[in-house]
């Protein structure tokens, strides 16, 4: 998805949560799936029990 459709996303979602739940202020991050295998970044290991 590119930057600016993420941005469009992120408006929509807070818009919605004014209008529909009255919560002013929200924080949402969308986080990347599926980096190429040369951009170097390895997801790390989910801690285990």
């Amino acid at each position: 998805m590119h930057l600016d459709e993420c941005e469009r996303l992120l408006a929509s979602i807070k818009q919605v949560a004014s209008k529909e739940f009255a919560v002013e202020h929200t924080t949402v991050q969308l986080e990347r799936a599926g980096l190429p295998a040369h951009s170097g970044y390895v997801m790390p290991e989910p801690a285990k029990n």
